[in-house]
């Protein structure tokens, strides 16, 4: 995650555009997280607007990059009630789809002074949430920046007046209209990993969420190594750099 930052920062993080079945990409990611809500009982809900065209081009490691964030967080803060992921259209003109995205929870809320610090790097809430949870505190900051990367709003965070919080942003997607099937050509793959861009750094400190990410992050062609803590995610950041 650090490595992603860093990139990102210095402008070398690049995006790739080619034909998914967004909704399919979208079902087997809320398949991923199912797991982790069952060991929570909470419930983990996927909406999908019918009016949307599913063959696209995009970016989807990337994306679904953004979308494991966002719900990772959102369960990880909430303990009762249910997380949800909502997809919805906004408008489509030039074959281009305007897609509004919704990660809405019944977590433990946020505090609406202090939501613009949570899109700064290493930055959390508060030292409550950090010794309880956990993270950098980077994965709003890169999924921020990804989201304007693929030509998206900010991303917007609202405390729900129900409790929990919604994470909401809006990205224009290409419709395909080519007769490429919907896959990635194996020579993008090839490409992708001689770029070496599929690379992360996961800082947690609790086990079982550094298997349930290192499994969500290899089902995209991720690679992660993992540390523990901030001391480790820092020295194992410079051992790549050398």
């Amino acid at each position: 995650m650090i490595l992603d930052h860093s990139k990102m920062e210095a402008g070398k993080m690049k995006l790739e555009k080619y034909p998914i079945h967004l909704k399919k990409e979208l079902s087997k990611l809320i398949r991923l997280f199912e797991y982790r809500v069952k060991d929570k009982n909470i419930a983990l809900e996927f909406s999908f607007d019918k009016n949307i065209n599913s063959t696209i081009l995009c970016d989807n490691l990337r994306l679904q990059q953004v979308l494991i964030n966002l719900l990772d967080n959102a369960i990880k803060f909430t303990a009762e009630g249910k997380v949800k992921l909502d997809v919805q259209l906004i408008k489509t003109e030039n074959n281009i789809q305007h897609l509004n995205f919704q990660i809405l929870d019944s977590g433990i809320g946020i505090e609406t002074h202090k939501i613009e610090q949570l899109l700064l790097a290493f930055e959390q809430a508060d030292l409550t949430t950090t010794r309880k949870y956990g993270g950098t505190g980077l994965g709003l900051t890169i999924s921020n920046q990804l989201i304007q990367l693929m030509g998206g709003s900010k991303l917007k965070i609202t405390a729900r007046k129900e409790g929990g919080s919604c994470f909401c942003f809006d990205i224009p997607l290409d419709i395909n209209t080519s007769s490429i099937g919907i896959e990635i050509p194996k020579n993008n793959i090839t490409n992708l990993e001689s770029k070496n861009i599929q690379k992360s750094l996961i800082e947690e400190d609790n086990i079982i969420n550094q298997k349930v990410l290192k499994k969500l992050l290899d089902k995209i062609n991720i690679s992660a190594d993992i540390a523990k803590n901030g001391f480790e995610a820092l020295s194992l950041y410079e051992k790549k750099r050398l």
